[in-house]
């Protein structure tokens, strides 16, 4: 919570703390945001009071967004992009807006439509006590009831009403006129210090101590209910923003300045272990006369708390790898700010943030020249940092071909040439490049490419993978790079009926590789006794995550390890398990039953 308001003095911005003057700041840990209410009632002259918290904001935008659970606008972070989206950057705008209305508020929402779809439940009191039994106790309930009886008696079937009622507004998001925050002001706070008083607190949590703060979201419901009913006053109700990461990264520096050259992989909640794997073959390999700077790019927060948690330490875990190597740094880096217009998510049409990172890798590691990026699950046989020695000859990225994607267009799949020729947008398909092994020169990229555009060009295209995305948007300007590097072993089940359509000239990758693409092995029936796959295993040991892998690869007897198979409509894999999409549409339940955001 922001506890505070800004004062400018000669220019500078200074922040004031709900501390100084006349105040309740001590209190703030029960009476959350009502700390600083009172703060700028008692200290503060001004035509309009308004309150938004840390990471919940009222809506000035020219449009109404969809919407989740609670009628709130979820934005992942506070980039200028999603913050100019929100119309929040628009001072003149928003002050006109203002200065239209007597109050703007949010939006209220349905307790049962829009949270917990449980019909059993009759009213918003009821939901709170069923579902949210850590903010309010039944007699505190009765208390709120029996105080505004006492200080404002005129309120008390307006009170009823809202308790026996389905809907609820909360949050405490408002702009006021002065009058109208000085008259909730004198409505709110003698309600709010008996309350304080009389509450037992013997065995609260520091979540239930908050109390005051919950008491005070229904009785400002109660008050501006009201003030909607009576019809005396122009209100203006919005829609409520919630930023999932308020969290700004630093600005991401080489880790040698002299030396900037990046090995990059990309983390999720789902893929660590594979990622430990891999980075475990890399520096077995690597050079130790060299120093390599690696950096490991993952998502910010979410509103799954456990979830922010769980990465957090699997982070600190994957950090902890480079320990025993003291040429080797190991760093975590979110790169929201840096893509920005991405971060908007299902709000401009982009999805799966994840599969931006390679192709926009120029402007994530701005301070870089060049950068290998790997996909997950890969064995490194020889020193990844060889990558670097490749001749760009003028071209912005180095791959190897996607020789999937190739036999699927070679006439593997009827029909699929000249459909995904039309999706993408490609005129060559037959020189598509994987993303799981790729050089860019990053300084010559952004010397040629605007980012804005490149956002711009692939939204039209809808990519689904990071190999749609480098294959839309470096069109000609990519080169081949030795298929050995990104090998296609005869693992697949399918992979001899497929490589019946591999040009000859990429087919033989396999006869002596490199380094061996373990992705081209999940969805299939493994066996130990493959040497390649005892590689795999014998780096993952070596890692905290190795029973992970063991746990996710080992079903039935004996030594064979089945993975669920997973392909797209044209029978060609995309690199995503049918037990990981069962896992992430698991999570993405998980989520849509969170009842109410706690923090």
């Amino acid at each position: 919570m922001y506890r505070g308001g800004i004062r400018c003095e000669n220019g500078i911005k200074t922040e004031l703390g709900d501390h100084t003057g006349d105040n309740i700041s001590d209190l703030n840990r029960y009476f959350s945001e009502y700390s600083v209410i009172y703060w700028a009632w008692k200290n503060q002259e001004a035509d309009y009071y308004g309150l938004m918290h840390y990471r919940r904001y009222l809506s000035f935008a020219n449009r109404k967004f969809e919407t989740g659970e609670v009628r709130q606008v979820i934005m992942p972070s506070m980039t200028p992009a999603c913050i100019h989206a929100c119309g929040l950057d628009r001072e003149e705008c928003m002050r006109e807006t203002i200065m239209q209305y007597d109050m703007i508020v949010g939006m209220d929402h349905d307790v049962v439509d829009d949270e917990c779809k449980d019909r059993s439940i009759k009213n918003a009191k009821q939901f709170w006590l069923q579902y949210h039994a850590s903010y309010l106790k039944p007699e505190e309930f009765d208390l709120m009831l029996e105080l505004i009886r006492k200080y404002n008696p005129t309120y008390e079937q307006d009170t009823i009403r809202y308790f026996n009622g389905l809907r609820f507004r909360g949050f405490n998001c408002f702009i006021m006129k002065k009058e109208l925050f000085y008259e909730f002001c004198e409505y709110v706070f003698p309600m709010l210090f008996e309350f304080h008083e009389r509450v037992n607190r013997e065995n609260n949590s520091t979540l239930t101590n908050r109390n005051v703060g919950y008491a005070g979201e229904w009785f400002y419901s109660i008050w501006v209910e009201r003030k909607i009913r009576e019809g005396k006053l122009r209100i203006k109700e919005t829609q409520l923003i919630c930023f999932t990461d308020t969290f700004c990264s630093s600005e991401l520096k080489p880790f040698v300045p002299e030396k900037r050259e990046a090995l990059v992989m990309s983390m999720n909640y789902w893929n660590a272990h594979h990622v430990a794997a891999t980075l475990r073959s890399v520096m077995d390999k690597a050079d130790p006369d060299k120093l390599l700077d690696i950096i490991i790019l993952h998502l910010g927060n979410t509103l799954d708390r456990y979830l922010n948690a769980s990465i957090g330490y699997t982070v600190d875990q994957l950090k902890s790898m480079a320990q025993d190597y003291p040429n080797i740094s190991i760093r975590n880096f979110n790169p929201a700010y840096e893509l920005d217009r991405v971060e908007l998510g299902i709000h401009t049409g982009i999805a799966k943030k994840e599969i931006w990172y390679p192709a926009l890798l120029p402007w994530i590691l701005k301070e870089y020249d060049r950068a290998v990026y790997l996909g997950e699950s890969l064995y490194a046989e020889n020193d990844i940092q060889q990558l670097f020695c490749i001749e760009m000859n003028g071209k912005t990225v180095a791959a190897t071909m996607d020789l999937y994607f190739i036999a699927a267009a070679n006439g593997y799949v009827q029909g699929f040439r000249e459909r995904e020729g039309a999706r993408l947008g490609l005129h060559d398909l037959y020189n598509y490049y994987s993303s799981d092994v790729l050089l860019m020169d990053l300084a010559v990229c952004r010397d040629r490419y605007d980012l804005q555009n490149l956002i711009d060009q692939a939204i039209v295209h809808c990519p689904k993978t990071s190999s749609e995305l480098i294959n839309l948007l470096y069109q000609g300007d990519a080169q081949p790079m030795p298929q050995e590097w990104n090998a296609v072993f005869p693992l697949e089940p399918k992979y001899y009926e497929l490589s019946e359509y591999f040009p000859e000239k990429y087919s033989l990758g396999a006869k002596n590789p490199s380094m061996v693409n373990l992705k081209t092995m999940s969805g299939i029936a493994r066996s130990l006794r493959l040497p390649v796959v005892k590689k795999m295993l014998e780096a993952a040991k070596s890692t905290p995550f190795y029973e992970e892998i063991v746990n996710e690869l080992w079903s039935g007897q004996g030594n064979i390890m089945l993975i669920l198979p997973s392909y797209d409509g044209y029978d060609v894999y995309q690199g995503l398990s049918e037990k990981q999409e069962k896992e992430d549409n698991f999570l993405r339940k998980v989520k849509r039953k969170i009842q109410r955001f706690i923090f």
